[in-house]
């Protein structure tokens, strides 16, 4: 079955939008709520989410279209979306798992040092902290 995809109610004094950018692509699986398409008025974005769960069947309005509200701007054919992905077998670990970790993605803790706040707390103590806050 087959759901429209249409421009919402366009705000007060806005009578046309343009079609600004697609996020998906026909043939993709969508999500309901998952942004489609983003429109444009000389006020405002509009991020035109999806009805429905699905595949984007069919893009009526190209990209740079003007649109009225009430326009149909693609199709979702409903219930036909992707099928996730097969888990890999049991025996089998994924390539990822037997890779070495790249160096250049290490995580760098913190600096977990009290050096900053010693200077601050001696400053104060000093009286040399004309203007700060304690």
């Amino acid at each position: 079955m087959s759901i429209e995809v249409k421009v919402p109610a366009l705000p007060e004094s806005v009578s046309e939008a343009t079609v600004a950018t697609w996020h998906k692509a026909a043939g993709d699986a969508v999500k309901r709520d998952e942004t489609l398409v983003e429109l444009e008025t000389d006020k405002v974005m509009l991020e035109v989410p999806a009805p429905a769960d699905g595949t984007l069947g069919e893009i009526k309005q190209a990209e740079g279209a003007s649109v009225t509200a009430d326009t149909v701007l693609g199709l979702i054919e409903e219930g036909a979306a992707a099928a996730a992905p097969e888990p890999a077998p049991a025996g089998k670990k994924a390539a990822s798992e037997n890779a070495a970790p790249d160096p250049k993605l290490a995580i760098i803790a913190p600096c977990t040092s009290s050096f900053p706040l010693r200077i601050f707390l001696m400053a104060a103590a000093s009286g040399t902290s004309s203007g700060w806050r304690t």
